[in-house]
């Protein structure tokens, strides 16, 4: 099927779309709809087939899982993730290839935004029959699509969860983006996106990474994880984990993936076809229960984003829970920090909360009733 694209001021569009996914649980219980970040996958946990057969660990494994101790208990819901459109992991992205040509996109596949993976998501909700989900997920540029399918989309999901996101990127955010890209696209292999597969930029991509690295984590972990004293080269430890960062991720991931998704969350923005950004927002309906959790580390996607994005919809009366959290792991949080994550998500996918005189719930009082 074809997907309108919303990144640009003329009429574009895919002429196909491919979404790949996958589900765990029981088909018969509510949905919990999984939209994932940048780096990862629809492989957000495992069957039990596959524990059996040794496959890898989901990403977020210690997240989604059968039992109370998992923020999505699997006994309780139904959970679907698909690949984000753009990444490599078998969606519509550079890497597949184009019908009108039959030879890979590459750098000619159309640029896109989070609205436009959150329209793609849409389909594939359509594809399975499901017109309604319990609850949309997501964490970075997961979040964002979240948003977006949120305001987008209000009559097919009950329940919003968005974590170390963004209803709109900021300037600072998009410098630190510009330059990662910048890396990419200088080294000599890019050759304008032309390259082969696993033939590209890797110094660039390596290069990006660990730039980006540093932007994900918080300088309270680094200076605390690692020793300063260099070793007999004079290299220090810190840089030979963010080479060791570099040289696992240029091997996973294509480069025109990279620069489609980097630039994709840089135009992130709920307002965006809307007089204005709070306008935009309201495109969620205050019936709407919302929750947001930001951390105080996080450098790359400050938490004062997500407070304004509460206060906008508490201001409207929509039910917004918002919390910000502390973490040495900054941005990625989401991805290590289980203990705090996983009884606000498994407390907001059970309960609503009250909204306060401003309409923002505090999560801390509401999981604080729970625990």
């Amino acid at each position: 099927m074809p997907l309108a694209l919303s990144s640009t001021d003329e009429p574009a569009h895919l002429p196909e779309l491919d979404i790949a996914w996958k589900e765990f649980g029981r088909a018969d219980k509510p949905v919990v709809y999984i939209m994932p970040s940048m780096s990862h996958s629809a492989h957000v946990t495992r069957t039990p087939e596959e524990k059996h057969q040794g496959v890898s660990r989901g990403w977020w494994e210690d997240v989604v899982g059968h039992g109370p101790d998992f923020g999505i208990n699997l006994d309780e819901f139904r959970v679907i993730c698909a690949a984000a459109l753009g990444a490599p992991y078998g969606s519509s992205s550079p890497l597949t290839l184009d019908p009108r040509t039959s030879q890979p996109y590459r750098a000619s596949f159309p640029q896109i935004t989070p609205a436009d993976q959150a329209r793609a998501h849409a389909y594939l909700m359509d594809e399975l029959g499901i017109s309604k989900v319990h609850a949309i997920v997501g964490a970075s540029m997961g979040g964002m699509q979240v948003l977006q399918f949120a305001a987008h989309f209000p009559a097919r999901y009950s329940r919003a969860i968005g974590l170390c996101c963004t209803g709109k990127t900021s300037p600072s955010t998009v410098a630190l983006r510009s330059v990662q890209r910048a890396a990419v696209q200088m080294d000599p292999g890019y050759q304008g996106g032309n390259y082969e597969r696993h033939n590209g930029p890797m110094l660039g991509m390596g290069l990006a990474r660990q730039f980006g690295t540093i932007c994900y984590r918080s300088r309270e972990e680094f200076d605390m994880r690692f020793d300063w004293a260099p070793d007999r080269s004079s290299d220090f430890e810190i840089e030979r984990y963010l080479h060791h960062a570099a040289e696992k991720f240029k091997d996973l991931y294509d480069a025109n993936c990279y620069l489609l998704l980097s630039k994709c969350m840089d135009l992130m923005d709920i307002g965006a076809g809307c007089e204005s950004y709070k306008q935009g927002v309201s495109r969620i309906p205050s019936h709407k229960h919302v929750m947001l959790l930001s951390y105080k580390q996080d450098s790359l996607i400050p938490a004062r984003e997500m407070a304004q994005l509460a206060g906008c919809l508490g201001a409207q009366g929509t039910q917004v829970h918002y919390e910000e959290l502390s973490s040495l792991y900054g941005h990625d949080a989401f991805l290590k920090e289980f203990g705090s994550i996983n009884p606000r998500i498994q407390a907001f996918l059970h309960q609503s909360g009250s909204p306060d005189e401003d309409g923002v719930t505090r999560v801390r009082r509401f999981v604080a009733s729970i625990l």
